[in-house]
């Protein structure tokens, strides 16, 4: 078998060095990817959360009936009779 000429050793090296930095990239991918889901979970939980708050009834400060907040949405398009 011929030695390898001075280019060839060269481009082994740089491929290898290559595939290395590939791998390397490709488990900061997967590192980022799993906390990229782990906050999309948890803002996900909170906007659950925060929704069924919203929907709870509360307790009337003047009787012992509950109520619940009105809708945003509903007073915009309502308008008060004379």
């Amino acid at each position: 078998m011929a030695p390898l000429s001075y280019e060839a050793r060269a481009a082994r090296v740089d491929a290898t060095r290559l595939r290395s930095e590939a791998q390397e990239l490709k488990l900061i991918m997967r590192g980022n990817l799993a906390c990229s889901r782990k906050q999309l979970g948890k803002a996900q939980r909170e906007t659950d959360r925060a929704q069924a708050r919203r929907v709870e009834p509360l307790p009337s400060p003047w009787s012992e009936l509950r109520w619940t907040p009105p809708y945003e949405t509903l007073e915009l398009t309502l308008v008060p009779l004379p």
